[in-house]
């Protein structure tokens, strides 16, 4: 019983230690990011480029590979590779910089990929305190604790075939399940903290009807039309050179120049989108998506890649905006919920995760909405699919 609770006590430990760790990471870069755009002249954010890229390609120099994807990171882990914290560290440090300096990607890739390696590792620990209990407890305190946080030893690997059973299946899910709320908790709580503008901006409030659904079927379409002329002419190289990388400084800095609202991901021109998106011009909001699509596009080909789901969740509602200019009888959230989640489902090949991506900024109501178009997407994927096969 004293070793159940002992694992379970370092199991909280440590996840609310990767929630405070993936949430100082989204401060860090939010602050350097508002300072990028804000405070720093042409020639300080042509400066920061510059040695951005340098450290860019020192990094790439170890690993083409970053930063890494979630996909990435659980390919690697399937394969029996190794997943240390030095390649946390490393993958960190270059979508800091590409998060901070401006490439119009999102950060969501990035915390999960850490939180999938910090969950691997904060396992292997775990494991090797379950299976070596009996030792760690003839060690003086001070012996054990050096074990316990020491990043690179005493690791129990899911390869090695323990002498013992690990918890029942029961006690292993609650132990994730409590992990997984003190780390969301421990996230939660840093971001509070934070004097920071807020990640996710209400769209406001809905008052769509039935009959209008009917949009759902063509927007789907028109969504995945829009995913095979990106399959067609794609735009991601094979490997990242020394000249993809000072291209997409380049194009971020004459970006920062000319059209500063396309940086980053779009979080911090939101708000702004929500409360005069009406009063802009249908063209405005056409040309602002299509063009947040490009940059985004193109700083991943040029290697200051990341996630797209937020970019895509923007770009959707400046589509959605403008065809509610054109079709005042239909509701803008209604447009933008559908517009959104078709786009960020069909261009991501992850309906589920782009429906809830978009949820966290429509109102309930909305909802219902939201997992129709999820459903749409998955079957028009799975129609896709049998025709491939």
């Amino acid at each position: 019983m004293v070793k159940h609770s002992k694992l379970l006590l370092l199991c909280l430990l440590f996840s609310s230690g990767i929630g405070l760790l993936m949430s100082s990471f989204l401060i860090l870069t939010t602050k350097f990011s508002l300072a990028f755009s804000q405070q720093f002249t042409w020639w300080q954010q042509l400066l920061a480029l510059g040695l951005g890229t340098l450290i860019l390609m020192s990094c790439h120099q170890l690993d083409a590979q970053l930063p890494w994807s979630p996909a990435t990171i659980i390919t690697k882990w399937r394969q029996g590779q190794p997943l240390t914290l030095k390649h946390l560290g490393l993958n960190l440090l270059v979508a800091g910089l590409i998060l901070s300096l401006g490439a119009g990607v999102a950060p969501g890739a990035t915390v999960v990929s850490a939180t999938i390696t910090l969950s691997i590792w904060m396992a292997a620990k775990l494991r090797y305190f379950y299976f070596n209990y009996a030792t760690l407890q003839q060690l003086p305190w001070h012996q054990r604790r050096l074990r316990l946080v020491n990043p690179q030893h005493y690791l129990w690997s899911f390869a090695k075939r323990p002498t013992t059973t690990f918890p029942q299946q029961w006690e292993r899910r609650g132990l994730i399940g409590l992990g997984w709320l003190a780390g969301v908790s421990g996230f939660l709580w840093a971001q509070h903290q934070a004097d920071l503008p807020n990640l996710l901006t209400s769209f406001g409030q809905s008052y769509w009807s039935w009959p209008q659904l009917w949009l759902i079927i063509p927007i789907i379409i028109g969504g995945y039309g829009l995913r095979e002329l990106r399959h067609h002419w794609s735009l991601r190289p094979v490997t990242v050179t020394t000249t993809t990388l000072i291209g997409g400084a380049l194009l971020i800095f004459s970006v920062a120049r000319f059209a500063p609202h396309l940086l980053f991901s779009g979080q911090f021109g939101l708000p702004y989108l929500v409360q005069h998106g009406a009063q802009l011009t249908t063209t405005t909001l056409v040309s602002a998506a299509l063009l947040k699509l490009l940059f985004l596009a193109a700083c991943r080909y040029l290697g200051w890649g990341g996630g797209d789901l937020l970019p895509l969740v923007v770009s959707g509602a400046c589509l959605g905006l403008a065809l509610a200019q054109l079709c005042p009888n239909l509701d803008p959230l209604l447009l933008i919920a559908i517009i959104s989640t078709s786009l960020a489902g069909a261009l991501t090949a992850n309906p589920l995760l782009a429906g809830v991506g978009v949820s966290l900024f429509c109102p309930f109501n909305l909802w219902p909405v939201i997992g129709l178009t999820i459903a749409g997407l998955l079957g028009v994927k799975h129609v896709l699919k049998s025709n491939a096969n």
